[in-house]
């Protein structure tokens, strides 16, 4: 039992780890954020509440979950679609932060 439940937990990892990877990878190849910038920093807090991922969306994250319609494979053309949008009380829109490599939430 104790393997099985190991085995388990190391499995979610890795899924955790990759779609982490998948996620902020087409997050730099949708608006090539600069290394210093505070969205290339952000890593997985760009769409998320905390550093470590897979939990809390942020207002962002909650805003690509929606345009995802319940699939996984998440698209510069996705994300691209909420450019347009303000999350929050910005007063620039999702795609002029990104774009300037802030944090849209």
């Amino acid at each position: 039992m104790k393997r099985l439940l190991a085995t388990t937990i190391i499995a979610g990892l890795a899924i955790a780890a990759f779609a982490l990877g998948s996620f902020v990878g087409v997050a730099q190849d949708a608006y090539k954020f600069k290394a210093d910038s505070p969205a290339a920093k952000a890593k997985c807090m760009l769409c998320h509440t905390s550093k470590m991922g897979g939990g809390k969306l942020n207002a962002y994250g909650i805003e690509v979950k929606e345009a995802l319609k319940g699939g996984s494979k998440l698209t510069t053309t996705i994300l691209h679609s909420l450019d347009g949008k303000k999350t929050g009380k910005n007063t620039k829109t999702n795609g002029e932060l990104l774009k300037a490599g802030e944090l849209p939430a």
